[in-house]
């Protein structure tokens, strides 16, 4: 019982809650992580865009039957800058989650 005193007491000498700066402030880091959000998303897709235009370019062209010798040098290539840029893309969500922090 003895705590419960103590816990009434502390929320009876609380300072009442201003629920127009409680919301202003919501309203605040809101903007600030829907803002980091979208600079994330911008750079993830500003990576990305070069790979899917090497993969248009270089993929695309070949015929039912023949597959040149170089297809195996550009496929190496592709998945080596794919794993370079998955690498590059989870630090950048790894940083948006600590802006969100």
């Amino acid at each position: 019982m003895k705590s419960f005193d103590i816990i009434s007491k502390k929320i009876n000498e609380a300072p009442s809650i201003d629920f127009g700066d409680l919301f202003n402030e919501s309203v605040a880091v809101f903007k600030k992580v829907w803002l980091q959000g979208f600079l994330f998303q911008l750079i993830t897709i500003a990576l990305s865009l070069p790979l899917l235009f090497f993969n248009f370019i270089n993929f695309s062209d070949f015929s039912n039957d023949s597959v040149p010798l170089q297809f195996g040098t550009a496929a190496v290539f592709y998945y080596g800058i794919s794993a370079v840029l998955a690498i590059v893309s989870s630090f950048l969500t790894f940083g948006f989650f600590r802006v969100i922090r």
